[in-house]
Parts: C-alpha cells; sequence; structure tokens
C-alpha cells in the first residue's frame, strides 16, 4: 500500500499506526487495507452504507493513540548500573528483537523508566495492561462498532495494540504488570514472541503474527507478599528476559527528583526523601514509603496543604494503626521546616472541629 501523503510503501499491518504519525500532506480519501479486509467478510458491506469505506478510513486515526512517542522525562533518575543495561538492550535490538524484565518496589518507576528508554531512543511505543486481561484473546484482537446506514451497525474486528506494538518495527512494547491478568494463560501466549521464533499463528486473527525488526518488550513485574491478585511467572517466560531491579532512589537524589516535578522548597522536598528513606531502612516495617507517596505528599503540599496531613494522606492504610504509628513517628522526627513542625505539634488542637462543607 502507498501512502498518498508521503509516497512511502507500507505494509497492510502498519497502514493505521502510519496513518497516525505520518507528517506529511492530508490523506486522500483512500479506504486503505482495512476496507478491503472488511469487504472479503462481509460482500454486502458498501450497500449497508455508501459512506462505510469513509468511516472505516477515518476511525483508526481515533483508535491509534495507543502507538505513540513518549515524552522524555529530565528529571528521570537511575543507578548507572540500570542506564547501561537499557544502552545495551537498544544495541541489541538492533540485531534481533529482545525483551528486558523491570522488577522493583511499587511506585518506584518501573513502567516510567521503560517509557524513558523509548523517549530517549525516540520510539514508538505501546503499553499493555495485563491486569485488565481476562482471556488469551484479548491480546490479539479489540471489536469496534462501526455505524453503517439508519443507525445499524458492523462489529469491525481489529488488531490490539500489542499486535501493533509488535508488528511496529523498533517499537518498545511495555507488557505492564505482567503477573496480574485474571487468566494466567494469557501468558502461556507470549513464548513464541518472546524467544527466537518471534512469530506465531494467531487463529483468532487468521494469519501470522510476526515480531519486526529492533522491538523491544519490557515487562513490569510486582512480586512478594505484600501484593495479592497476582500470578506466577514460570521459569519458561521468566528465562527469556534479561533482567533488572529497580529500587527507590538514595535521599539526595529523591529530594531533587521531588523538587524538580513538584516545585516544593528544597527544605521541604529532604524532608520528604529522608523520612521515606528512614522507613525504608528501619527493620521490621515491611510496608516501604513510595516515591508516588512522596510525589503526592508534596503536590498536595504545593497547593496549600500542610506538610503533616499532605504525607497522611499520601501514605493511607489508616486501617493499619501498628504501621501508621510507626512511620508516623519517623516522619515527625524528619520535618526540618521549623514551621511546619509547629503546625505538627499543634495538630490535634482542631481534631474534633466540623465544619459544614457545601
Amino acid at each position: 500500500m502507498i501512502c498518498p501523503k508521503c509516497n512511502a510503501d507500507i505494509g497492510e499491518a502498519q497502514w493505521r499506526i502510519h496513518q497516525s504519525m505520518c507528517t506529511a500532506v492530508a490523506h486522500e480519501q483512500n479506504p486503505g487495507p482495512d476496507t478491503a479486509v472488511l469487504e472479503k467478510g462481509s460482500p454486502d458491506v458498501t450497500a449497508v452504507s455508501p459512506d462505510l469505506h469513509k468511516f472505516v478510513f477515518e476511525a483508526p486515526a481515533e483508535t491509534m493513540m495507543d502507538v505513540f512517542y513518549p515524552k522524555l522525562d529530565p528529571h528521570f533518575q537511575m543507578s548507572a548500573d540500570n542506564a547501561k543495561v537499557l544502552e545495551i538492550t537498544e544495541a541489541i535490538s538492533k540485531r534481533h528483537p529482545t525483551n528486558l524484565l523491570v522488577t522493583g518496589q511499587p511506585g518506584g518507576g518501573k513502567t516510567t523508566l521503560a517509557l524513558q528508554l523509548a523517549g530517549r531512543y525516540n520510539r514508538p511505543c505501546t503499553v499493555t495492561d495485563f491486569g485488565t486481561m481476562q482471556e488469551p484473546q484479548q491480546l490479539f484482537q479489540t471489536t469496534y462498532l462501526v455505524e453503517g446506514h439508519n443507525g445499524s451497525s458492523i462489529t469491525d474486528i481489529r488488531e490490539s495494540a500489542f499486535v501493533r506494538g509488535m508488528e511496529t518495527p523498533y517499537c518498545v512494547n511495555v507488557l505492564d504488570e505482567l503477573n496480574r491478568p485474571e487468566n494466567e494463560r494469557v501468558l502461556n501466549v507470549l513464548l513464541p514472541f518472546l524467544d527466537g521464533r518471534a512469530s506465531c499463528y494467531i487463529e483468532d486473527l487468521r494469519r501470522r503474527v510476526n515480531v519486526a525488526e529492533g522491538v523491544i518488550f519490557i515487562a513490569t513485574l510486582n512480586e512478594g507478599a505484600l501484593f495479592c491478585g497476582i500470578t506466577s511467572v514460570d521459569t519458561a517466560l521468566r528465562d527469556r528476559f534479561r533482567e533488572i531491579h529497580l529500587d527507590y532512589l538514595p535521599a539526595r537524589q529523591e529530594a531533587e527528583v521531588i523538587k524538580a516535578k513538584t516545585g516544593v522548597p528544597d527544605v521541604i522536598a529532604n524532608s520528604l526523601a529522608e523520612f521515606a528513606y528512614t522507613v525504608r531502612q528501619t527493620p521490621g516495617i515491611g510496608r516501604k514509603i513510595s516515591t508516588r507517596q512522596l510525589l503526592h505528599a508534596a503536590e498536595a503540599f504545593a497547593m496549600g496543604d500542610t506538610l503533616w496531613r499532605a504525607v497522611a494522606s499520601a501514605i493511607g492504610h489508616y486501617n493499619d494503626l501498628s504501621w501508621r504509628q510507626s512511620v508516623t513517628e519517623i516522619f515527625s522526627l524528619n520535618i526540618k521546616d521549623e514551621g511546619e513542625y509547629q503546625k505538627w505539634q499543634a495538630k490535634d488542637k482542631d481534631k474534633d472541629k466540623f465544619v459544614k462543607w457545601e
């Protein structure tokens, strides 16, 4: 198929993606290969509505946002070792598709790391949320209702973002929360795409899906006793990935990130970062404070909340009184701003005060 905007020769599987990303002059109204596919399965489709070609051509532009170019986060930080692994991963992908598994603490930036890789190398990207997967078919196809004549509709079955990402050269495919599918059989269908075959015939699509050149799969994983609703990732699947562990940043670097992202003063950023660092290093406290929670607290403070109330709502888990008492005590010892410390000491004065809020 020749793109009418830039005259590039585009394969059928890439047509929708190219339509939404090509920056040349406006497309002519060409039904494209998708209409041909629809016509083969529905020979009377043009009789239903003379405008159906136009609709099928225009509809993909609205659904292609799942293939996108992430913006580079100028404030993202990680260890030099992990940065080197990402550089090597990108280099390997130029020889053949490759896979990377990112484990680590919740709220520590695992998904952001994957998006950062795509942004750094200006690669297209897709994100597949495995927590929403109930059946293997969901990995490969998505259904849409196409409006026909006099309010009638036709079910159009299209490739999922996962398939489009695999078939897009140099795409970074993020397999987010890999161990959270409702049905663990979803993971089995990944195996042929992640090994040397990089290909599999998909009955639901009635064709073979091949992983394109330069593709990178990055899977994120939360594992441990603190997580529920997860399934095990067996050795056969895990063996297909190189792996890195993304830990929380040291206090100084974390304070820099907090300040850069929320604009809070140094003293507040340092208070939050050292509070979290102390909790993480204290034996007996199983649930740690994440970078995500610190950013929630800093954002609330920047909007005018007191530091203690911003932290209290950010850390949550009000039903775990023992844990909250332990981390709250640590927080009080790390408040470096005198004014905020005084507000902390006076916090119980108004605990029985109520207001009419309307």
